[in-house]
Order: C-alpha cells, then structure tokens, then sequence
C-alpha cells in the first residue's frame, strides 16, 4: 500500500519491449515517420547513418531522431511537420485585409498539417507547399524568423478543425512560452529547437 508507484515505468520500447521500470535510464527516440523506439535500438538499428523504420520501412536518417517528448508519438509527427509548414506559411494576421481571409489562411495551414500527417492525399500537399513557396517567396523571407505565428493560435484557432487536431494531454516533459493565441510572438519550446525535418 505504502509502496511508491510511478507510471513512466510501464512506458516500453515498441521493439525490444525494454521498460522504464528494467532500464530507469531508457529514453524513446521519434524520427518524422512517428514511430518510437528507444535509445539502445536506434544505436542497433542506425549504426550506418541511414537504415528503414522498422514499422513502416521508410529510409530515416540517425541524426534526425530525438527524444520523444509527448506520449502519443502521432502527436510528435503532427508537430515536426507543423514546424516545417510554419516555416513557409510564415504570415501574420497584420498581413491579411479581413479576419475572414487570415481565418481561411490558418484553416488551410490545419488541413495540409492533417492531411500530411495521416497520409491524406500527401504528394498533393506537399506540391501545395512547393507552389505556395514559389508564388510568396519575397513575403516568406520577409517574415522568416518573426515567429508570427505561435503554436498555441495553429493548434487551437480553429473549431472548424480541431476535431482533426490530435490530443496534446499527458505531455512526457515540455517547456513552452507563447504570445497571446492569435497575436503571434516569441516561442520558446524544444519542439521547435529540434533538427529540420522531411515530411
């Protein structure tokens, strides 16, 4: 009854079935295919710098696992794809005339990161981001690195879409400092510091 119980130690590696609780010391790695495993197994697996998933075969890189900082590792492809569409949808609401068009501009961002992220017509979005990036290119260099947008306002703005957006709940660890949702500002969060990912 007096024993103290910690529910990180049922956390288990999905290929070697290690635990928290046989090895205190585990971590879970994500790459930007979503699929966990941890340290030991990524140091077996990658010891050449690229190797195949071992869930779903895609060729991932060594040097772009990281540790996985939410539990639902849907959560963490969701996120990393995010960063990346951030970078080319940079805009701001100051840059649109009408709420109606920078709320149809955020909508849009919700469904290409959804539909990147369950494998919903995935060549026709990422030809969506390529053509949005040839046609605004001098507006997304202006914007680059204002962090006009915060995660916060992309992952809530929208009721229309928040169906589709996967639950944040139960966080592993997180350090995260947004702006008012909606008006942009500074993001301080390891998510964002983590190495430029492939959809």
């Amino acid at each position: 009854m007096g024993d103290y119980y910690d529910a990180s130690y049922e956390t288990q590696c999905p290929q070697c079935r290690s635990t928290k609780y046989r090895n205190p010391q585990m971590k879970l790695m994500v790459n930007v295919c979503g699929h966990p495993m941890c340290d030991s197994c990524v140091r077996m697996y990658f010891i050449k710098e690229s190797a195949p998933c071992p869930e779903c075969e895609i060729i991932l890189k060594r040097s772009k696992f990281r540790v996985q900082i939410y539990e639902d590792p849907l959560v963490e492809k969701e996120l990393a794809i995010r960063r990346k569409v951030m970078k080319v949808y940079n805009m701001s609401e100051d840059d649109f005339p009408t709420l109606e068009e920078w709320n149809a501009y955020l909508e849009e961002i919700e469904e290409i990161v959804y539909n990147i992220t369950n494998d919903i017509n995935k060549p026709e979005m990422e030809k969506k981001i390529e053509n949005y990036e040839k046609q605004n290119k001098n507006e997304i260099r202006k914007n680059f690195g204002k962090n006009t947008i915060s995660l916060t306002s992309l992952l809530y703005h929208s009721t229309s879409y928040q169906h589709h957006s996967t639950s944040l709940a139960n966080p592993i660890t997180t350090t995260t400092t947004t702006a008012t949702p909606g008006y942009g500002g500074p993001i301080s969060s390891p998510l964002l510091d983590t190495p430029h990912v492939q959809y």
